[in-house]
Parts: C-alpha cells; structure tokens; sequence
C-alpha cells in the first residue's frame, strides 16, 4: 500500500511544518 505510506508521510510532513512555522512566529512576537 505504497499510496497509503506516501500520503501519511506527506501529512506527517505538512503537521511538522505547520508546527515549525507556529514556533517561528512565536519566536517572533515574542
């Protein structure tokens, strides 16, 4: 199910950038 994989990757990916872009806003108000 190589299709599946691709897609959970490319979710896990889009969590962990979302997570990147919310610290450096963070980083920067603060």
């Amino acid at each position: 199910r190589v299709g599946g994989l691709m897609n959970d990757y490319f979710a896990l990916m889009i969590e962990i950038y979302q997570l990147d872009v919310l610290k450096t806003h963070l980083f920067v108000i603060q």
